[in-house]
């Protein structure tokens, strides 16, 4: 089996649903051609539940489905890193979510974007979706950036994603030094101690 003597980086961009992650990758891919980056997401690997997997029917499954869905991501992202790809992961990291990124990708270059827009602009793309239950940003508010640390920010409130992605193309080619992982894994090394 062929490795890359060269592993690739790692982007999270890390966010409630609607933030505009994905939208943010899509033009990340496009506005930095060079980086080649393999846009893995949260949404495909929900794709693939069938319906009412998450049901209070099967409420006690619940923290174990959870992580299989997490390790099953990161497995993924750390795949194609180790065969020297780049990879833009677009997740919702909860606590749990982000105690298994740091397990799961130690040893790789990750870099965290954190992506964020108001509330109001939330609930408006929310509902123009369709494809979300309406709540689920609100409901992702308190959890979704309180165990992570971040090496760049982002507000997709007003900016369009082209804007958003040049600035992040050029933090990426300027800084490729993980400092948030090195301290989110710190903080949960002291944690465990």
């Amino acid at each position: 089996m062929a490795v890359s003597q060269h592993a690739g980086k790692v982007i999270v961009l890390n966010g409630t649903s609607s933030a505009g992650k994905t939208s943010l990758a899509l033009e990340l891919q496009r506005v930095a051609p060079e980086l080649q980056p393999i846009h893995v997401q949260l949404d495909a690997f929900r794709a693939m539940e069938p319906a009412g997997y998450w049901s209070i029917e099967y409420k006690e499954q619940g923290l174990l489905r959870l992580e299989a869905l997490c390790r099953a991501i990161n497995s993924a992202v750390a795949q194609f890193a180790r065969f020297g790809q780049n990879v833009i992961l677009d997740h919702v990291l909860t606590p749990e979510a982000c105690r298994f990124l740091l397990e799961d990708l130690a040893g790789h270059d990750v870099l965290l974007v954190k992506v964020e827009c108001s509330h109001e602009q939330l609930r408006l793309r929310e509902a123009g979706r369709g494809d979300r239950e309406s709540g689920l940003a609100e409901s992702q508010l308190e959890s979704v950036h309180t165990a992570c640390s971040y090496d760049f920010e982002v507000n997709t409130t007003s900016s369009p994603p082209t804007e958003l992605a040049r600035r992040v193309a050029v933090w990426l080619r300027a800084n490729s030094s993980p400092a948030a992982i090195n301290r989110m894994h710190s903080a949960h090394a002291a944690k465990d101690a």
